[in-house]
């Protein structure tokens, strides 16, 4: 009684705060619909259950009344007043609501819910006693209409005026459980059908959402996608949008049952509904040979043709012969059951007769009258039936069989199932079932049957056969035209987008037929979707961050995210929900292809709304832009990405596993829902995520109470069928029956097997499988028997899945016809191809609307290996086969050169055989294999990516395959250029093939072989002009010409030739000046030219010439575009470095700003251009000493690049450098070390051994090691970053030379001055070469060498070294330059040393004054300079002077290191010098 006092208190408390009362009245005719079948009052009648209660009132005493109010006085409406003026009453209210509940005996005794007048006072209450309304045995109330006549009339108090029954409202949600469940009895036993159930359970729902009270249970509005969410919360079952819930005893979750279709509910024929059952009627004995035909052969047929495939009609077969239990039978539910599943599969219906007329009471003739004999068991079925069934009574003489048929079809002519029901009667000279027991004779009641059917259905309807093959036709064609007739195809996509989506959906739906989980994993998802987080951690505790589906292979996550999208999208139409299952196909696995497809969908979805860049073609600039395109997502609505099984990408680029594609904070509306195993790459990854960590749901196996559901679903609902008790323990006890797709692979198999006599054995047999593979290795086994039974070798059965196995994606039927055409006829195939129907999905887009066939799980993959492919010999073995049926091509079947580029290259990898793939990827002719690699149109990107990953693997075995292809290209240009006449298409070839070589080779960084092609394809150019044979317009020739010279001088640059790159530049802009202004492409073009080229300029000290070039390409591009555009950014950034380089900070910063303004309002705040400009800006305040302004655009830099990328990206490892940089600069050692460390980490991790990058971080932490006098472990680390520069740039380059001048600086450190003067001199060297006598890393590596003279006594020698790089200096930058005041500082040290005090005083107060111009007054160089300022005044005995200017530094360096840096701290000691 307490616990029923709480529940009502709980649902109503709060009703005084009057949230109520403008809901509008619910409309209770909405019930006023005649039931036309009544469920018997003896099958309905179930006691509520509850103490007895003699009293009709039982009275609280005042103390009782106090320890209620005490005990529930949290949850009692708040104010005090009320409580204490009306406790009497509430109590005594709740006593009469207690009794009211308890005199109801039925779920039917419910009435619905009614208004209380207003003028109803609260101390009216406890003299208002409500009457007893329902005599259990009152035969009139057997239908809602007549509770709802009764009650209409009746008010019940309410112990507050808010117009609402609190009674009543508590009543109703309280009972609401057992009132969906009467309606699921009266729908499930066809008292109602479905319109009625949808439209009483929808009035419960509206109903259950609008008088709900109690925050605490029931959902506020808006966390209520649906009616359904508030029913869960109570804990109710529910039919909506084909859910039923259910509760798991084992726990506080809820079983969650969710069908896809209607129709699996039974009910009337809805067009709408694309899976339809039919029902097979006949007598079992003598049947046994066609059912098992229909099975195993005809059906599975059926549902592979394209007038079903291309309606998405799902067709089960409903075959009874076993699935009622022996329990059932006994108690005599046969007909019951039998009647009942005709009605699940209304309207088909196929009724086959022969000479058997079936399970009926035997006529006996005594004394020549006939007489019906009695079977007891056969009598206790009618009874039992008759319940439900009353029209039986009339026909307690006839078979099973024939009630069957008159049920389904014969006692309604006009209903749709007469319409579309097929009879076949057999012949009695057919040979099939002559095995069977037959007497010869043959039931009159049988003859009459066939008669009657054959008068009422037509000709049309009713068929004669003799054979299988005849019966199996007429089957086929009937069905198919009723389908055709009823359903319309589904049409056709007409993009590659949406065939692409289309694959997967196509996936989802297998998936979404029937699903078995917990309601709890769709709440927590859709709480997570529905969450309102922001992107950014300082604006929001609840940061937006993607959210994963965890658990162990085959427990369901692919089917929890399919049947969780489905369910969303049905209240969520309007929003952009993309789904990518990676594993539906092999493209789904390649990560260039899952987010072109992704942000295709995105900008397709809101192209009418806004804007989105271009897609790039690379993997580095997709993973740049597919945060750009979420952040635009986001501000019109947003998007749900579905990413399911992350672990199935592939694993060939690091990307791809680290996952740091995928942004770890995302823009509002914009949720990512990811799923993966337990174990692995992807798990680790994110759980390493312990910053900002994924939200996780993770996927339990089932419990017992779930794979009985699961049996339950799947194989009764389904197919009809129902394993007993014992056989079901049988399950249980096999721990692999707990996970999902080991039992749903179970009942797929057994619900196959023919015959009850053999079930218990077969399920026995699978139930001895260990694991998932090797029960499909006994599936397997299932199918080689089936083979031999129908004369066909078993191996065939291998053949096949080897074939598919090794393959790319999956092959076509028409590709596994060709391959085994000698082996395997068209008619051996459709056998076959029937039989894996339900192990093989079509997936992927073939040629014209073939699909490829493919395995539906990784683990029967497992499965096929283990059996057919277990060891390496026979993988190759199968790889060959692929290799020369698609070089071959001698078959019936011409295999397009997509496929064989797919297959062929990707075959002789996995094998492993070089020279073959060596051979293949070097073939540059038209038909050959480079060319459809390197630029595909049909594969795109994905396909030049594999071309790089053959090349590296080739060249570790095959290092002369750069001489191989020069000797090929060599004859491809002879072969073309004499040949005679000139062929225009051989011409064009060449002229690709040399471009498309050229790039590649660069890619791959084989620049000295890059340089040749590039140069050969501009020789070819020249060719084309000469023989005049060349097709383009001039104007194209021009872009074409511009083009090459481009990508050979940006090539030579990053060899760092400067000289002949600015050359070629130079031939491009020159050519670029004769375009037309009217063409867009072409001024764009013209704009990019002047940016490459001033590029090279700037890194050859040219600084007038590259501003120059900059503000040409901003004043093109600014006539392009207007003052505001990401090229416009663009160009403002160059030109703030330009200013950043030479000194110039405030232009500098200037431009730094406009760009970074324009890029945030285009880009958004969370963008890496935007990124790239706050660190570019920080450098230049880090340079300037403005270490507090440099450091929070760092971190804002640091923080996008997490999230956009990773912590394991070089952008993010780029931005580590530089923080280590200030805090270096800044005097903290450690933790520059550690930032260093963490970057250095990064790199080695995610980059090649000999990468720049990692020779980047290993100069710059040898840099901190040398401030730090740890020379030792400096120099390993200077020689480690010189030995991978020599490797991957040459010893020409200037970053070598860089090193090389590190390298010294710290032979000098270390007192090895002869050392270190090699290592200057040598540097020295190759900058002279790269860009002459008048560049910064001349002057920067003269006033190195004339420091290690210096030391070397060499007086001279440094002076003039100093003097030259202050020469270079001043014309470069000028006169106030950092840079000159550094070189200043040298020479006065260099007089300083040679007792010159006079001369040191000078150039020192030269360099202050500099220092002072450039720095402003505080900065840590002007404090060095006063330091030595002072040293010299000291030595001349100015000690005054040199105290002032000592005081000064130290006043400096406390501002910018503090008291406890190694400077401040020299300082301090200086002065104490003087102090002494």
């Amino acid at each position: 009684v307490r616990c029923l006092i709480k529940a009502f208190i709980t649902m109503g408390n709060g009703v005084s705060t009057g949230g109520l009362a403008n809901r509008k009245p619910i409309d209770a005719t909405k019930f006023n619909k005649e039931i036309k079948h009544d469920v018997p009052a003896n099958k309905r009648r179930k006691d509520f259950g509850g103490p007895t209660v003699n009293d009709d009132l039982v009275q609280f005493n005042d103390e009782q009344n106090k320890s209620i109010l005490d005990e529930f006085s949290e949850i009692l409406p708040t104010k005090n007043d009320y409580r204490k003026s009306y406790a009497p009453a509430y109590s005594t209210w709740l006593t009469e609501a207690i009794l009211e509940l308890q005199s109801y005996r039925s779920p039917e005794d419910l009435e619905f819910p009614l208004h209380v007048p207003d003028d109803v006072e609260p101390e009216d209450v406890p003299r208002y006693k409500a009457p007893s309304l329902f005599d259990p045995h009152d035969s009139e109330l057997h239908s809602f209409d007549a509770i709802y006549q009764r009650t209409k009339d009746r008010v019940v108090p309410a112990p507050v005026s808010t117009g609402t029954s609190l009674y009543y409202s508590c009543l109703t949600i309280d009972t609401t459980q057992r009132e969906i469940q009467l309606l699921q009895q009266l729908y499930e036993s066809q008292a109602i059908n479905s319109d009625t159930l949808i439209e009483r359970l929808s009035f419960i729902f509206e109903f259950i959402n609008n008088h709900s009270h109690n925050t605490s249970s029931i959902l506020t509005p808006d966390q209520i996608p649906s009616s359904q969410y508030s029913l869960d919360v109570l804990g109710l079952p529910a039919i909506k949008n084909n859910h039923l819930t259910h509760f798991n005893s084992n726990s506080t979750d809820k079983i969650l049952v969710k069908r896809s279709d209607p129709s699996l509910k039974g009910g009337s024929h809805n067009k709408r509904s694309r899976s339809i059952k039919v029902f097979v009627s006949s007598t079992f004995q003598d049947f046994q040979v066609e059912r098992e035909y229909f099975t195993k052969i005809l059906f599975p047929k059926i549902i592979q043709e394209p007038i079903v495939k291309e309606r998405d009609v799902t067709i089960n077969i409903i075959d009874l012969r076993w699935g009622i239990t022996s329990e059932q039978s006994a108690s005599g539910d046969v007909i019951s059951i039998c009647l009942s599943e005709i009605d699940r599969c209304r309207p088909f219906f196929i009724g086959l007769l022969g000479e058997r007329y079936g399970w009926a009471q035997a006529m006996e003739v005594n004394d020549g009258t006939t007489e019906v004999a009695t079977d007891l068991l056969l009598n206790q079925t009618f009874k039992k039936a008759s319940n439900e069934f009353p029209w039986i009574e009339q026909f307690t003489d006839r078979s099973i069989t024939e009630l069957e048929i008159r049920h389904g079809v014969l006692n309604d002519l006009n209903s749709e199932t007469s319409e579309r029901a097929l009879f076949y009667y057999r012949e009695k000279e057919s040979e099939i079932g002559r095995g069977v027991s037959y007497n010869g004779s043959t039931d009159e009641r049988l003859i009459k049957l066939k008669n009657e059917i054959k008068l009422v259905m037509g000709e049309t309807q009713v068929k004669n056969y003799d054979s299988l093959e005849t019966v199996g036709n007429m089957i086929k064609n009937d069905l198919l035209s009723i389908i055709e007739r009823d359903y319309e195809p589904n049409p056709i996509p007409d993009s590659e987008l949406e065939r692409e989506k289309s694959e997967h959906l196509s996936f989802a739906a297998t998936r979404t037929k029937l699903y078995i989980g917990r309601r709890s994993y769709f709440d927590s998802i859709t709480q997570y979707v529905t969450s309102k987080s922001s992107g950014s951690k300082e604006l929001d505790d609840h940061i937006n961050v993607p959210l994963t589906i965890i658990g162990e292979s085959g427990i369901g996550k692919s089917a929890l995210a399919c049947n969780w999208a489905e369910e969303y999208k049905e209240s969520n139409m309007d929003k952009l929900i993309i789904e990518h299952y990676i594993g539906c196909s092999t493209k789904s696995t390649d990560l260039i292809t899952l987010l072109t497809r992704v942000m295709n969908e995105i900008a397709e979805f809101y192209k009418n709304q806004c804007q989105f860049p271009a897609l790039p073609n690379d993997l580095s600039g997709l993973m740049t832009k597919f945060p750009e395109y979420l952040s635009i997502s986001s501000q019109h609505g947003g998007a749900v990405i579905i990413l399911d099984a992350l672990d199935q990408l592939d694993s060939s680029t690091f990307s791809n596993v680290s996952l740091d594609w995928i942004p770890n904070f995302l823009p509002a509306n914009v949720k990512i829902i990811t799923s993966t195993t337990s174990k692995g790459e992807a798990f680790s990854v994110i759980n390493s995520k312990t910053t900002t960590p994924w939200r996780k749901v993770s996927v339990c196996r089932f419990n017992e109470e779930e794979i009985r559901t699961f049996i339950h679903e799947y194989l009764q609902v389904l197919y009809g069928k129902t394993l007993d008790d014992e056989q079901i323990s049988w399950v249980n006890k096999n721990a692999n029956t707990s996970i999902p797709l080991f039992l749903r692979v179970l009942i797929d198999e057994i619900r196959l097997i023919g015959s009850y006599e053999k079930l218990n054995d077969r399920l026995k047999n699978y139930l001895s499988a260990t694991s998932i593979p090797s029960l499909f290795d006994l599936v397997f086994e299932r199918l080689e028997n089936e083979m031999v039974e129908q004369k066909i070798e078993k191996e065939i059965i291998g053949k096949v899945l080897g074939r598919i196995w090794v393959s790319r994606r999956g092959v076509t039927e028409r590709e596994i016809l060709d391959m085994l055409k000698n082996e395997m006829p068209p008619a051996v195939w459709a056998r076959i191809r029937i039989q894996l129907s339900e192990v093989l999905i079509l997936s992927g887009a073939g040629e014209g609307s073939e699909g490829f066939l493919n395995f539906f799980h990784d683990y029967m993959k497992q499965g096929v290996e283990n059996r057919y492919l277990y060891n390496e010999e026979k993988k190759r073995g199968f790889r060959s086969l692929m290799i020369d049926y698609f070089q071959d091509q001698s078959g019936t079947h011409q295999v397009s050169m997509q496929r064989k580029v797919e297959e062929v290259p990707y075959q002789m990898w996995m094998s492993r055989d070089w020279n073959r793939l060596s051979e293949t990827i070097v073939d540059i002719s038209p038909s050959g294999y480079f060319l459809n690699l390197a630029n595909n149109p049909v594969l795109g990107v994905s396909a030049r990516y594999d071309l790089y990953k053959y090349w590296r693997d080739c060249i570790q075995y095959k290092p002369n395959i750069h001489s191989e292809w020069a000797s090929n290209i060599q004859f491809l240009i002879s072969a073309t250029t004499n040949q005679e006449p000139l062929s225009q298409k051989n011409l064009i070839h060449c002229d690709q093939v040399l471009k498309e070589v050229g790039r590649f080779l660069e890619d791959v960084a084989s620049y000295d072989s890059a340089e040749t092609v590039y140069k050969q394809s501009l020789d070819f150019d020249l060719t084309l002009i000469i023989n005049n044979n060349h097709t383009k317009r001039n104007s194209d020739y021009v872009v074409d010409k511009i083009t090459k010279l481009n990508s050979l001088a940006n090539l030579l640059r990053l060899k760092g030739d400067f000289i002949p790159a600015k050359n070629y530049y130079s031939q491009s802009v020159s050519l670029c000046s004769g375009l037309s202004h009217d063409s867009t492409t072409n001024q764009k073009l013209k704009a990019d030219t002047y940016n490459a080229q001033a590029a090279v300029f700037k890194a050859c000290g040219n600084y007038d010439l590259a501003q120059s070039l900059y503000t040409q390409a901003m004043d093109v591009r600014r006539a392009l575009y207007g003052s505001i555009h990401v090229d416009i950014a663009s160009s403002l950034n160059h030109l703030a470095c330009l200013h950043h380089e030479l000194g110039n900070h405030n232009e500098a910063e200037s431009n730094f700003k406009q760009a970074i303004a324009i890029r945030e309002a285009l880009l958004g705040l969370n963008h890496p251009d935007v990124a790239n400009n706050y660190q570019d800006l920080g450098s230049l305040y880090m340079d300037q000493t403005q270490f507090g302004t440099a450091q929070p655009l760092y971190e804002k830099a640091g923080r996008i690049y997490q999230t956009i990328f990773g912590r394991e990206h070089p952008k993010y490892a780029e931005n580590l450098n530089l923080r280590a940089a200030m805090e270096q600069e800044l005097g903290h050692f450690t933790v520059a070390q550690d930032l260093y460390q963490q970057s250095l980490g990064i790199k080695r991790k995610i980059l090649s051994a000999f990468h720049p990058q990692i020779a980047l971080t290993l100069n710059d932490m040898a840099v901190l090691f040398t401030r730090q006098d740890l020379y030792a472990d400096a120099e390993p680390l200077y020689l480690e970053a010189l030995k991978i520069r020599e490797k991957c740039i040459g010893k020409s380059h200037p970053d070598y030379a860089q090193t090389l001048n590190n390298l010294g600086s710290l032979y000098q450190d270390m007192k090895r001055y002869n050392s270190a003067l090699n290592c200057f001199t040598e540097a020295l060297e190759i900058n002279i070469a790269a860009f002459g006598n008048n560049h910064m890393n001349v002057a920067n590596t003269c006033n190195n060498l004339a420091g290690v003279y210096q030391y070397l006594n060499q007086e001279q020698n440094s002076v003039d070294l100093y003097k030259k790089a202050l020469r270079i200096y001043g014309e470069l930058l000028g006169e106030n330059h950092a840079d000159v005041a550094v070189t200043l500082n040298d020479l006065a040290v260099l007089y300083y040393r040679g007792g010159k005090e006079e001369k040191a005083e000078k150039y020192y107060k030269k360099a202050l004054g500099i220092y002072e111009k450039v720095f402003g007054e505080v900065h840590q160089d002007v404090g060095q300079a006063l330091v030595n300022i002072g040293e010299v005044c000291k030595k001349q005995g100015k000690e005054r002077e040199a105290e002032e200017k000592w005081e000064r530094a130290r006043m400096i360096y406390l501002s910018v290191f503090g008291a406890s840096h190694g400077r401040t701290v020299a300082v301090d000691r200086l002065l104490d010098s003087l102090s002494h």
